[in-house]
């Protein structure tokens, strides 16, 4: 960032700088933790990539790593958007159930009983 790194850019993929650290798994947990934290409320968190994937559908189809769960967790905290869909329009939650991720579909779930 102090070098003039934009977190809207895109790659040729719509992926942004925070989703390739996202991808990186817990190699970067502790950047994502940082990065997710800075960046609350802004657009950075809910923007989507080619296929309309956000960094929730994204997480959501990760896995269910301490990493992603905590990951979703964190971006929930900080106002990233569960209800957006992408181009398959599914939901995060939805990619979650897709990808049998039940802890993670449940953390969803959760989320959406609490509001």
């Amino acid at each position: 960032m102090e070098a003039g790194a934009k977190l809207t850019s895109q790659d040729n993929e719509g992926k942004t700088p925070l989703m390739t650290v996202l991808l990186q798994r817990p190699a970067l947990e502790k950047n994502m933790k940082i990065l997710i934290r800075l960046f609350e409320g802004t657009r950075a968190l809910n923007m989507q990539d080619n296929d309309g994937n956000s960094l929730l559908h994204l997480a959501a189809s990760m896995g269910e790593s301490k990493y992603t769960k905590d990951t979703i967790k964190r971006l929930l905290k900080r106002k990233a958007d569960a209800t957006c869909l992408n181009k398959e329009e599914f939901s995060p939650k939805e990619r979650a159930h897709h990808h049998q991720n039940w802890a993670v579909k449940k953390i969803f779930e959760d989320w959406f009983t609490q509001k």
